[in-house]
């Protein structure tokens, strides 16, 4: 799939290059109603398909000439500088060069293949012409149109990055994109975009690791379909060597990159006997057992599992696979017994939660059997749910912050109100701090200022006050398209809705079904 961006005009305020479905093009901000690219304002890049027949540039050499393509056709550019979106195929006045980043400012210059043309404003209207190296006019600013929450992929190596908790450098190195150790937030810096690691740090061209955002940690996107290179502020490109660390080149052995989503990542727990134990599978095994919580240090990675959603159902709902470190799955066998292996049966996409009050069932749905433990610590499949409520536990393990966005935009406390509310229409996020609590399976939460998330007096509005009551939340994962999701619910016995989020920014918890406006997307 094509790498989707916005481009931002770099002197006017937040507005984007837009296409309208009668092929006109104008500059608008993001869509108020839902705070984030509009359909017309997404663009993907396309190589010219006929590179032989590029034209031979005043200096002698011959460049990349790429096509710029939105849901309503390809730009073009007439001989007078007028702009369309409505080509269906690609010609010479839908072929242009980009130059990334060497403006000094990030950001990527435009120009007309066929008229010697650039890209720019004019009386407010967007219009091809003569190059004015002293103008902002020409300049565009890349926004990729993903969830800032993502995992950045080597393509050669086929390796994601990988960041040690400790560790000086970044390196690529990681088979599966596992835990939070391999979770970056992109950020951006005007025309320049930047990484962040879950520790709150900063990536540097050379990978290692800064604590604030010096211009080492700037980086320009040269995309190409699906994938996109790296450059550094100075223009030089980003390779990766033969130990997997990041390296700044002239070029000829750059490396290319992609962004993925990460899935959820869950540690199952529960008290057999008084003493909490975890799901275990080891390592090779085919054996599902279960840990003692105080002996996982060696083990860490054998009590994750990755959710996998189950398939791209339009309608939510929490069915998964359940994948272990090594890239095997948890089955079910002709005995309703549970084993780990590498080939995914007909029974291992088969797992969903029952959220049942305050706690949640994993049943096996092919059998209607739910997962428990016995007395012994081994996991067991038992058609009772009386047994198993409220007994397992689950925490997101490559989480320890979210960022939320919903249908109408990001969730971020209210500025320069007195009532301090959350609101759910920002085109600017809060990173939200995670606690678990694993003896009523709830998490609290805080904003990156400290302010706990709490219900007001009316138990229905979210706020975030430094001296407020923290209230508990329950954190249900669910699918839809393909995609995680979570559902908010508040711990309060007198309410068991949804937080639901509101076009004019209210984010309550008055949700009584999972709905477009009750589902939120984290990564």
């Amino acid at each position: 799939m094509a790498c989707h961006f916005g481009l931002l005009s770099s002197n006017t305020s937040g507005k984007y290059l837009t296409s309208d479905f009668d092929g006109k093009i104008s500059l608008s901000p993001l869509d108020p109603s839902v705070n984030k690219l509009s359909k017309g304002q997404l663009w993907s890049l396309e190589v010219d398909p006929n590179p032989g027949e590029q034209q031979r540039e005043p200096e002698g050499c011959t460049h990349t000439h790429y096509a710029l393509y939105s849901t309503n056709g390809y730009l073009s550019v007439d001989k007078s500088g007028k702009v369309s979106a409505e080509a269906e195929q690609i010609g010479k006045e839908q072929l242009f060069e980009i130059d990334v980043g060497t403006s000094g400012s990030g950001a990527w210059v435009i120009r007309s293949v066929a008229h010697d043309t650039y890209m720019g404003i004019k009386s407010k209207k967007i219009f091809f012409k003569k190059r004015e190296t002293s103008s902002s006019d020409q300049r565009w600013y890349v926004r990729l149109a993903i969830h800032p929450h993502c995992c950045l992929l080597n393509v050669k190596s086929d390796k994601y990055a990988h960041v040690p908790q400790s560790g000086r450098y970044m390196t690529f190195d990681a088979a599966v994109p596992w835990r939070s150790d391999t979770l970056l937030q992109l950020t951006y810096s005007e025309g320049y975009s930047c990484f962040k690691t879950t520790t709150g740090r900063y990536v540097t061209r050379e990978g290692n690791f800064v604590t604030s955002l010096v211009p080492d940690c700037l980086f320009v996107l040269q995309i190409t379909g699906d994938q996109f290179d790296l450059k550094d502020y100075r223009g030089n490109f980003n390779s990766v060597n033969m130990r997997g660390r990041l390296m700044c080149t002239s070029g000829k052995d750059r490396a290319s990159f992609k962004l993925k989503p990460s899935y959820p990542h869950v540690t199952f727990h529960t008290k057999v006997k008084g003493m909490w134990m975890k799901l275990f599978a080891k390592e090779g095994g085919g054996e599902l057992t279960t840990l003692e919580s105080t002996k996982i240090d060696e083990h860490e990675d054998e009590v994750v599992f990755e959710l996998s959603p189950l398939c791209c159902s339009t309608s939510a709902n929490s069915k998964w696979a359940l994948v272990t470190v090594d890239g095997r799955f948890i089955n079910v066998d002709h005995e309703s017994r549970l084993s780990v292996a590498s080939k995914a049966t007909h029974t291992a996409k088969q797992f969903e939660f029952e959220f049942v009050n305050d706690s949640f069932a994993l049943r096996h749905s092919n059998s209607q059997q739910y997962v428990s433990i016995d007395a012994s610590g081994q996991p067991f499949l038992t058609a009772n749910i009386n047994d198993i409520a409220g007994k397992i536990g689950m925490e997101l393990a490559n989480r320890t912050s979210l960022i939320l966005q919903g249908e109408f935009g990001f969730v971020k406390r209210e500025t320069g109100g007195r009532k301090n509310k959350v609101k759910c229409n920002s085109a600017d996020y809060d990173e939200l701090n995670l606690t678990y609590e694993p003896d009523t399976s709830t998490y609290r939460i805080t904003d990156q200022d400290g302010n706990p998330w709490c219900m007001d007096s009316l138990k229905e509005h979210v706020i975030a006050a430094s001296m407020g009551q923290p209230t508990s939340f329950i954190l249900e994962l669910h699918t839809i398209l393909g995609k995680a999701k979570l559902a908010i619910r508040p711990l309060h016995p007198d309410n068991d809705c949804f937080l639901k989020g509101y076009k004019n920014g209210a984010f309550t918890a008055t949700g009584d079904t999972l709905s477009k406006e009750t589902l939120w997307t984290f990564n």
